[in-house]
């Protein structure tokens, strides 16, 4: 089935058959619409949210929520989690920094927080949610589903980049953010 994409750099849908993937070095996987967005986001670095012809600073700027409609994600059939009775929650995740951070988590957290937080809060934001138990318990599951028979000691920066952009790595922000929103109000 076709699946229809929507541009890293400026929100628009990208066509089926059109626009480019980009996968960097860590597994971090970008989608352009045109050179113009790839330029912007790789060349430049720029902020979506701080470009005026981009959907995040439309969103920003007239205060439309319409993240939601961004963030929708066909949810597979539910896989049944591996019988693991109780996961170590002792290993070390390596959290990634800055620019390496996801553009989906940056935009997770930019929802809920404000579309002006600085790169500082969206660090200690992703770090908090790194050390839950819940993520913890979450990336044990996936880590040893993806390595059976590896015993889990580190989940590497790559490794935690790719789990982010997965299904269910954005449910468990999304709800871990809903929390913190109402712990803070």
């Amino acid at each position: 089935m076709v699946q229809m994409r929507t541009c890293s750099f400026c929100g628009n849908n990208i066509e089926p058959g059109t626009g480019k993937m980009f996968v960097k070095k860590d597994g971090t996987i970008f989608f352009f619409c045109g050179m113009k967005c790839q330029k912007n986001m790789l060349l430049m670095g720029r902020i979506p949210r701080r470009v005026v012809w981009t959907e995040t600073y439309m969103r920003a700027k007239h205060g439309a929520v319409e993240a939601e409609e961004e963030m929708k994600v066909e949810e597979a059939p539910a896989e049944e989690a591996p019988e693991v009775a109780d996961v170590e929650l002792e290993f070390a995740i390596g959290a990634p920094k800055g620019k390496d951070i996801p553009q989906a988590v940056v935009a997770l957290i930019d929802k809920r927080f404000g579309p002006e937080l600085p790169a500082s809060q969206i660090d200690t934001n992703l770090k908090e949610f790194t050390a839950s138990a819940t993520l913890r318990h979450t990336v044990g599951l996936w880590y040893r589903k993806k390595h059976p028979g590896k015993k889990l000691t580190e989940v590497p920066t790559s490794e935690y980049v790719a789990f982010l952009d997965t299904t269910q790595a954005k449910k468990v922000l999304k709800d871990w953010l809903d929390e913190k929103a109402k712990k803070e109000k």
